[in-house]
């Protein structure tokens, strides 16, 4: 086996792989929603995707560094002036190093053109989003039956009950919402929905006008968004609110329509 060629190749492949998983991260859903979806891209999760660049980066430094090892020399006579001395005042030295600052000076910054790169990034990671499979707080597909109950302000005993009777297999008491999901093989927002459209019926009057005669503990059931944060929020507005605060008296004094508070609650 020829070791150059080999170290060829292997950065070959590796640049190649860094590619692929490097551009389909750049429009994947952030993290809360594509785990709480179990987000997929040609049979791989976004969390697959950062493994696999991960360790190809790893494979393609070690590949770089035997690439440098074989072609040492040659890259000492790139820093060589015209009297065959090193220098690194040679101009293509210098010029590389300063659009390689500028990138980073830039980024970092987030001044054009560099800024518009990854506002269009945001703004792709953001349009997978949608306020019906939204989680309804960050990495909630962490938490097991009894902390979402708790973080949700349901009762667990009838949690615990509907997701009986809801046919899921039952697991451990402890386990988080994405080994479950992983348990039934479906998703953490389907589990969700189905808990909450169970804790639902019966409650809501649907899409219709009676929306508005929810309270905001009931809103929060129908609509999957804590309570608790929903009057942290609405505090930090001016507003007072309880959990038996009528949210169409809680939107009028945002000057907003109780449809429209409440999915603007479940954003937060």
């Amino acid at each position: 086996m020829r070791l150059r060629a080999f170290t060829s190749w292997l950065i070959t492949w590796g640049f190649i792989i860094l590619t692929w998983s490097g551009i389909v991260l750049f429009f994947t859903p952030k993290g809360r929603f594509a785990h709480w979806t179990d987000w997929k891209f040609m049979g791989l999760t976004k969390s697959e995707y950062e493994n696999i660049h991960v360790t190809f980066m790893v494979l393609f430094v070690v590949g770089v560094l035997f690439h440098i090892y074989f072609n040492w020399k040659p890259l000492i006579n790139y820093m060589k002036n015209k009297k065959r001395e090193v220098t690194f005042s040679n101009k293509n030295f210098l010029l590389s190093f300063l659009v390689s600052a500028v990138f980073i000076a830039g980024t970092l910054a987030l001044t054009p053109p560099f800024s518009y790169f990854l506002d269009f990034q945001e703004r792709l990671e953001l349009s997978w989003e949608s306020d019906l499979l939204s989680p309804p707080y960050g990495h909630a597909e962490l938490s097991s039956l009894k902390v979402l109950s708790s973080r949700m302000g349901w009762d667990e005993e009838k949690v615990l009950n509907i997701y009986k009777k809801s046919g899921f297999i039952e697991g451990n008491i402890n386990d988080d919402l994405k080994t479950l999901a992983t348990l039934n093989n479906t998703t953490p927002s389907f589990m969700f929905d189905t808990i909450a459209k169970g804790l639902n019926s019966g409650t809501t009057s649907g899409g219709g006008g009676g929306f508005g005669k929810l309270t905001l503990e009931e809103a929060s059931v129908a609509e999957g968004f804590s309570y608790q944060e929903a009057i942290k929020y609405l505090n930090s507005k001016g507003v007072v609110a309880t959990k038996d605060s009528s949210l169409k008296e809680l939107a009028e004094k945002l000057d907003l329509k109780p449809r429209d508070l409440a999915n603007e609650l479940k954003r937060r």
